[in-house]
C-alpha cells in the first residue's frame, strides 16, 4: 500500500484502510480530463451501480474492464504501467 494514504492510525484501524481527506487532497488527478472520457465513465459507474442495486448478485465485470480501461486512458498509462496497476 502506498504510504501517501496509510499516514494515519485511524487510516490502518480495522481490516479496510480508511482514506482520510488530507490523503484525498494529496491524491494525483490529471492535469487534462477529456470530457469524453469522463462521461464515459460516469455513464459505465452509473450502469453499473444501478445493476448492483437492482441486483446484488449482478455481473457487472465488463463495465468494471470498461472503466478500468478508461481511466488507465484518463491518466495516460503506458501497457507498463497497466501491468503493475493490474498486478501482472
Amino acid at each position: 500500500m502506498n504510504t501517501a494514504f496509510n499516514s494515519s492510525p485511524k487510516a490502518t484501524k480495522g481490516e479496510f484502510p480508511k482514506i482520510l481527506v488530507t490523503d484525498l487532497n494529496k491524491f494525483p488527478l490529471p492535469k487534462e480530463r477529456p470530457d469524453n472520457i469522463v462521461n464515459k465513465i460516469i455513464e459505465r459507474v452509473n450502469k453499473a451501480f444501478l445493476a448492483k442495486r437492482d441486483n446484488p448478485e449482478a455481473d457487472t465485470g465488463e463495465l468494471e474492464a470498461e472503466i478500468d480501461r478508461l481511466v488507465y486512458a484518463l491518466y495516460g498509462l503506458s501497457e507498463e504501467e497497466i501491468a503493475v496497476v493490474e498486478g501482472r
